[in-house]
Formats: C-alpha cells, sequence, structure tokens
C-alpha cells in the first residue's frame, strides 16, 4: 500500500555549475522495489537505480552536462517505476536561464 495521495516526492535541493542535488522520498507503506531513471534534456541517462525498501528516502547528486543547460535553462526527467504495479511517475524539473526551479510531475 501507499501512504497518502502522493506515492512519491522529488524535491529540487541545488546545483552549481554543472552539478545539480535532487531529494527522491517514496512513501510506500510495504516492501516494494523501484526503479528510477534520470535524464537529461536529450532523454539521454544521467542516472538508474533500484531502490527497494519502505519509506525511502534518497539524495541524487548528479553531474550534467553543458547540453543539459542549454540556452532555455536546466531540463531533468526523473522517472519513478514500481516493480509491483508498473506503474511510472514521471517528474521535470526546469529553470528559464538558471532563475525558478520548477518541479513537475507530469
Amino acid at each position: 500500500g501507499v501512504k497518502g495521495d502522493n506515492p512519491a516526492e522529488l524535491k529540487f535541493i541545488g546545483q552549481s555549475k554543472n552539478h545539480v542535488s535532487l531529494q527522491l522520498d517514496l512513501h510506500n507503506a510495504e516492501a516494494g522495489e523501484f526503479f528510477v531513471n534520470i535524464k537529461g534534456s536529450n532523454f539521454h541517462s544521467l542516472y538508474s537505480e533500484i531502490m527497494t525498501g519502505v519509506e525511502l528516502s534518497k539524495i541524487f547528486n548528479l553531474n550534467v552536462d553543458d547540453a543539459d543547460f542549454s540556452a532555455s535553462g536546466l531540463k531533468i526527467r526523473v522517472e519513478v517505476t514500481s516493480e509491483k504495479t508498473h506503474k511510472t511517475q514521471v517528474y521535470e524539473i526546469n529553470s528559464a536561464s538558471g532563475s525558478n526551479i520548477i518541479v513537475a510531475k507530469l
């Protein structure tokens, strides 16, 4: 089962030069396995991991290349798929030329 209406939550922690920090919290009441894929602006993989357990939380410190910091700002996509349900939640992180950071659940 899942606690509350939102089984996953993604937070933007910060960025400096070519490093971006994100925190992913999974609010699962029962042990589960989740596939996490983090992709850059061209949908190339920046990081992937299988997370297993209950009430999972992880901070990701990513090295991103200049293509992910395009003229329109930063763009990163985070996909979280439950092994049990095969449902995928997608989040997109955008900034307009490095100013306001927006984390949106798609």
